[in-house]
């Protein structure tokens, strides 16, 4: 998919519009997207991806998107629908669109891909390298990837447009199972990806990866997630599921980089390779030690230079971003963090 400037127009006719636009300016602030403009009667938001504009009309509200693919449109309009349902159940079913993928045609965010291989590595992860068409965005829009994992038993129905614009899903015997994953590599011109999963022992993921043979066919959709801290103080942090993520991350890290990273794990880790001016510190988990309590420990850098990554399970997550938040001034910008996995799940 060509890379360009794409714009999308929206029309969601509601006599509630002011409502509506309060209720989305909510759903941003719960979920840190970032509001760049709010008046009144107008909002603009800004994303990893593009930027999304609503205005009050006289026939309720309209929506501006601008992104450089239609792929990256196409998100957004899924996330205005989001944002709008969460601010009025029912009504994203109203929204309409100057543009949008033919029903009946796969989502411009999703590919089909095939697998090449899956090998245990480091003890710890399925490694699935696969092949797919059109990566490019992969290698320059976001780190995570939502993998669409067909049953086993039967031939694999992926999703398609709806006649209203949004992506209609399989369901019963032939519904797909998704989840998010960092991408460890990717190459556009070969035209493959790496993917480290972590055996944790149960999981649909991992029960159809120690299944998986070549040629097994898998749905890939996005990019999303950020994209790799630029800041000159890093301090990265998270649990086995967020080895990959911390991997890449320190990989792509310029010279003359500095800060730490920690890492919780229940077993021997795997080396890292680290920039000459970033530490490690691992945490044992069977030793009772706590990424927690090692994070409080830590400097996290000058305001303006640094960055503060965390990923690890959904509840730990949370609580690191409120201490960041309230306690120690890092706002979104100068961070990411991430559920990664639900200890109730």
């Amino acid at each position: 998919m060509a890379r360009s400037d794409t714009r999308v127009n929206g029309q969601l006719t509601t006599r509630a519009s002011s409502r509506l636009l309060d209720g989305i300016v909510t759903f941003c602030r719960d979920f840190e997207i970032e509001v760049t403009d709010a008046r009144p009667r107008k909002i603009d938001i800004c994303t990893d991806i593009g930027s999304i504009g609503f205005a009050c009309g006289r026939q309720g509200l309209t929506i501006q998107i601008r992104a450089e693919s239609a792929a990256n449109a196409y998100m957004l309009q899924e996330s205005v629908a989001a944002q709008v349902e969460a601010a009025e159940r029912g009504c994203a079913a109203a929204l309409r669109w100057n543009r949008a993928p033919a029903a009946g045609e796969m989502p411009p965010n999703f590919r089909v891909g095939r697998v090449l291989s899956v090998t245990e590595t480091d003890g710890l992860f399925w490694r699935l390298t696969l092949e797919a068409p059109d990566l490019a965005p992969f290698a320059r829009d976001g780190l995570h990837l939502r993998l669409a994992l067909p049953p086993r038993d039967r031939a694999p129905v992926w999703p398609v447009v709806g006649q209203d614009g949004r992506p209609v899903w399989p369901d019963g015997p032939d519904a797909l199972h998704v989840a998010v994953y960092t991408i460890r590599q990717v190459d556009p011109d070969s035209g493959r990806m790496v993917v480290d999963a972590y055996r944790h022992g149960k999981g649909a993921t991992c029960a159809w990866l120690a299944e998986a043979r070549p040629g097994d066919a898998l749905g890939l959709m996005g990019p999303g997630g950020g994209w790799m801290p630029s800041a000159g103080h890093l301090v990265l942090a998270g649990d086995e599921t967020a080895l990959p993520a911390i991997t890449r991350i320190l990989e792509a890290a310029p010279a003359g980089t500095c800060g730490t990273v920690i890492v919780e794990t229940a077993r021997t880790p795997p080396p890292l390779s680290l920039p000459d001016g970033v530490t490690l510190r691992f945490v044992a988990r069977d030793r009772g030690e706590c990424l927690e309590a090692e994070f409080a420990r830590t400097g996290l850098g000058p305001a303006g230079d640094r960055h503060v990554w965390f990923a690890a399970e959904k509840a730990r997550a949370a609580h690191i971003r409120t201490l960041l938040r309230r306690d120690y001034g890092v706002d979104r910008r100068e961070s990411y963090v991430a559920g990664y996995w639900a200890a109730d799940s």
